[in-house]
C-alpha cells in the first residue's frame, strides 16, 4: 500500500439502513464491528506490521446520529465526512447499508480532484432507481457516476449483473471484474488516489454469512486482503457496509467453521427442558391445560417474542433434519439460542404438547386426525444435550 497516504485513519459509524430494500439490520453494525476490532480474542497488529493499538494509529469519531429520513441522513453523512477530512482524518466509514457511499463520496470528492473508486461487491448497485427509490442501497454508484464524482469506477466480485445494470455499466464506462473474470486472472489496476468501498456480500457466504443478500461463489478474505495490500496509489478513504448482525446466525457460523451439520446438530442423548418435559408428559394425550400450563404460556410467549427476528432470518438458511420423524420437509426451519430453541409460527400456545425424542411438540388438539395434526403443529422446543455448553446449535421445525 502506498506510503503517500495522508491523515490518520479514523472510524466513523453510520447506523443507517432505511434505504435497504430487503432486510433491515445493518444500522446495528457499527458498534459490533468496533467490538470485534477491539476484542481481546485478537491483537491489534496488522499483517503489514502496523500496531493499531498505538497512540495515533487509529482514530474514532464515533457514530453520526441518523434517523430514518433518507434526505436528512444524506446531508448529515456528507457534512460529517467533510468535517472529518477538514480535521485531517482519513475516514474509514462503518455502515449501514450501501446507500451511504454516495454522500460519503460527495464529501471526499471536494478534497480529491483526481479520484478512483475500487468497489468490492456481489452487486454492481447501478440501478437508475429501485422500487421507486433513486437513493436505494441498490443505486449509489448510479448517482456517483451521474454526478461525475469519480474518474474511474472499478468493481470486483460482481456476480449478479442483470441487463439493466449491464447497460448502466456500459453507459458510464464502469470497469466490471465479475467473478468469472476474477477466476480467469483479471485484477484491478489503479492510477488515481483511491476510495475503497467494501460491501460484505462481496465475500462468499462461507466467509461472511451476516449479510442481507447472500450470493454464493464470491471472494475469499485472503483475496481481498491481497488486493488491498497491493495498492500502489494513496488510499484516501473507505467504507465497509452491509454487515447485517441480525442475519449473522451462530448456526451458520458453526456450520461454516466446523462443516459437520449432522454430527454437531444431532446428538443421541438430548434431554427435554424440565418444564417442557413435565408438561409434555402431562398433556401427551390431549389432556386439558393445567394451571401450570397456563403459567408456562406467558413465558413461552416472551421467549418467542424475543427470538422472533432470528426466526425470520433463519428461514433463509439451509434446512436439515434434526431427527427422523413424520414432519414434512416443507415444515422445517431452524434458529439458534443458548440452550433452548423456540420456533413460534402462529403464536398459538393453547395447544396440547406431545413428547417426541428430546423435543416438546405442540399439536392442534386431540380431535384432529393424526395425519392432520402432524401437518399443523406450530411450536417446537429443543434443548441442548446433557452437558452441552452454551451456544450449541440445534434445529427446530414449524408448520407453515
Amino acid at each position: 500500500m502506498s506510503s503517500a497516504n495522508r491523515g490518520t485513519p479514523t472510524l466513523l459509524g453510520l447506523p443507517y439502513d432505511a434505504s435497504s430494500s430487503f432486510l433491515k439490520g445493518t444500522a446495528a453494525a457499527p458498534p459490533l464491528i468496533r467490538q470485534a476490532l477491539h476484542s481481546p480474542a485478537g491483537n491489534p497488529w496488522t499483517e503489514t506490521g502496523v500496531d493499531l493499538g498505538a497512540d495515533g494509529a487509529l482514530g474514532d469519531a464515533g457514530d453520526v446520529p441518523l434517523g430514518t429520513s433518507a434526505a436528512d441522513a444524506r446531508t448529515k453523512i456528507e457534512e460529517a465526512v467533510r468535517t472529518l477530512l477538514e480535521a485531517g482524518g482519513r475516514p474509514i466509514v462503518l455502515g449501514g447499508d450501501h446507500s451511504v457511499t454516495y454522500p460519503i463520496v460527495r464529501a471526499v470528492r471536494w478534497f480529491h480532484p483526481q479520484l478512483s473508486i475500487l468497489h468490492f461487491d456481489a452487486h454492481p448497485d447501478l440501478y437508475p432507481e429501485f422500487a421507486g427509490d433513486r437513493y436505494s442501497h441498490a443505486c449509489p454508484f448510479a448517482r456517483i457516476m451521474e454526478e461525475r464524482l469519480t474518474d474511474r469506477l472499478v468493481q470486483v466480485g460482481i456476480r449478479t449483473l442483470n441487463a439493466v445494470q449491464r447497460a448502466q455499466a456500459e453507459r458510464y464506462g464502469v470497469e466490471v471484474i465479475d467473478m468469472r473474470a476474477w477466476v480467469a486472472g483479471r485484477r484491478p489496476t489503479l492510477r488515481e488516489p483511491v476510495y475503497v468501498s467494501i460491501d460484505i456480500d462481496a465475500f462468499d457466504p462461507a466467509f461472511a454469512p451476516g449479510v442481507s443478500h447472500r450470493e454464493p461463489g464470491g471472494l475469499s478474505v485472503r483475496e481481498v486482503l491481497t488486493v488491498l495490500h497491493g495498492l500502489s496509489v494513496p488510499l484516501v478513504a473507505a467504507d465497509i457496509v452491509e454487515f447485517n448482525p441480525a442475519n449473522d446466525g451462530d448456526l451458520v457460523r458453526e456450520a461454516c467453521e466446523r462443516g459437520r451439520w449432522e454430527n454437531d446438530l444431532v446428538g443421541r442423548d438430548r434431554q427435554v427442558d424440565d418444564v417442557a418435559r413435565a408438561h409434555a408428559d402431562g398433556l401427551a394425550d390431549g389432556i386439558r391445560p393445567t394451571a401450570d400450563r397456563v403459567q408456562l404460556e406467558p413465558q413461552l410467549r416472551a421467549i418467542a417474542d424475543q427470538l422472533r427476528p432470528h426466526h425470520q432470518n433463519a428461514l433463509r438458511q439451509p434446512r436439515h433434519r434434526a431427527q427422523t420423524d413424520a414432519l414434512a420437509a416443507a415444515d422445517e426451519e431452524h434458529v439458534h439460542v443458548e440452550e433452548i430453541l423456540v420456533v413460534d409460527a402462529h403464536r398459538d400456545f393453547r395447544l396440547r404438547i406431545d413428547r417426541c425424542d428430546g423435543a416438546a411438540v405442540t399439536g392442534r388438539g386431540g380431535e384432529r386426525a393424526e395425519q392432520e395434526r402432524k401437518r399443523a403443529h406450530s411450536v417446537l422446543i429443543y434443548t441442548a444435550s446433557a452437558g452441552a455448553g452454551p451456544g450449541r446449535s440445534l434445529l427446530s421445525r414449524h408448520a407453515s
